[in-house]
């Protein structure tokens, strides 16, 4: 199970770091290989992790993205965290009407045409970028 969390590790911090490091990045995984053959290839993995991190900060790009996922993590953690105590002790006023979450899951309510908009707006913000 290490060695998987260790190559899904290392994978993430190749992908921070983009196509303008692939030299970087491939040797990055050639060394990875030998901290395997060592038996310490977690430990290495989270260094190549936070070395990829501090590059994307030196980039406009990296930047961006960083500043992409602290803005919809900032956001979405506490309404998610709203909306699921709102469900859990039936407090109505997130949900429209008087049935509530009931009310709310139901197709064709009044407040599907002011969901369905916010929804399709958050899409895009939510997307990954590419790896």
């Amino acid at each position: 199970m290490s060695a998987a969390v260790s190559r899904a590790v290392m994978a993430l911090a190749v992908c921070c770091l983009g196509e303008s490091r692939r030299e970087w990045s491939a040797a990055m995984q050639a060394e990875f290989e030998t901290a395997v053959t060592e038996g310490k290839p977690l430990l290495f993995a989270i260094g190549c992790l936070a070395a990829a991190w501090r590059e994307m900060l030196t980039r406009e790009e990296g930047r961006f993205v960083l500043t992409n996922y602290a803005l919809v993590l900032g956001l979405m953690i506490p309404m998610a965290a709203l909306q699921i105590g709102c469900a859990l002790l039936g407090l109505p006023y997130l949900y429209p009407g008087p049935d509530g979450l009931r009310g709310a899951l139901l197709e064709g309510g009044a407040h599907e045409a002011l969901l369905r908009g916010v929804y399709q707006a958050a899409i895009p913000r939510l997307r990954f970028s590419s790896c």
